[in-house]
C-alpha cells in the first residue's frame, strides 16, 4: 500500500536503504516537490533509534551550506518518523559517472562543492558518517550536493571527524581515482605544451 504522511501527497518511491524509504512527494501548502524519507517501521518504534534520529535531524539543519540538501522538516511520533528534504532531480554521482564519466572540469567542480559542504560540517563538528557517490546527489544543472546525512556522527576534534570521513573505504577509493585523473591529466597537458 501507499505510504500516507499528513501534508503531504507520496508519489512514486525513489530508493531504499538501510534507515528507510524515499519517495517523491508534494507539499500543497507551499506548492513544492519534495523527497520524504520515511524511516523504517521498526527502527521508528525503537527509543535509542528516535533519540538519535531527532538530535542528527538538528544536526543537519545547523548545515547551512549550498551544496547541502537541505532538511526541510522532521516528524516523529509513537508509530513512525520522516525527513523531508529538497528533491534534488539529477540523480546520484555514482549514476552520473557510469553514464556521463568525469573529466577534469566536473571533477574540479565536484571537489570544491562537496569539499566545502564537508569542510562547512565539520566546522560544525559533524562528520557524514557514510561518504560515497550514492549520497551525492546532484540538481538539473549539474551541481553536486552532500545527502543522506542518515549516519552522521559529532567530535570536537577535527582530526577525529577526518579520520571517520576517511574510514569509509568508498570515499577512499574516489579519492585515489580522483587524484589519479588529475595527475594524468596534468601530464598529458604538460606533454602537450612542450
Amino acid at each position: 500500500g501507499r505510504v500516507g504522511v499528513p501534508g503531504y501527497e507520496m508519489r512514486e518511491e525513489l530508493g531504499r536503504g538501510v534507515f528507510g524509504t524515499v519517495y517523491r512527494a508534494y507539499q500543497p501548502s507551499v506548492g513544492r516537490e519534495v523527497a520524504v524519507k520515511v524511516i523504517n517501521p521498526e527502527l521508528a518504534n525503537d527509543p535509542a533509534f528516535i533519540r538519535r534520529f531527532a538530535v542528527e535531524a538538528q544536526m543537519i539543519s545547523r548545515i547551512e551550506h549550498p551544496n547541502v540538501v537541505p532538511l526541510h522538516d522532521f516528524w516523529r511520533g509513537p508509530d513512525g518518523a520522516l525527513l523531508v528534504m529538497r528533491l534534488m532531480r539529477g540523480g546520484n554521482l555514482a549514476d552520473y559517472a557510469s553514464v556521463a564519466g568525469l573529466d577534469r572540469e566536473t571533477l574540479l567542480r565536484l571537489v570544491d562543492q562537496v569539499g566545502g559542504a564537508l569542510a562547512t560540517a565539520h566546522s560544525l563538528g559533524i562528520a557524514h558518517g557514510d561518504l560515497q557517490a550514492s549520497n551525492v546527489l546532484l540538481n538539473e544543472a549539474g551541481d553536486f550536493f552532500l545527502g543522506d546525512f542518515g549516519v552522521a556522527s559529532t567530535s570536537t576534534r577535527p582530526t577525529e571527524r577526518l579520520a571517520q570521513e576517511l574510514d569509509t573505504a568508498a570515499f577512499a577509493a574516489t579519492i585515489e581515482q580522483a587524484a589519479a585523473l588529475l595527475v594524468l591529466t596534468d601530464a598529458e597537458s604538460s606533454l602537450l605544451e612542450s
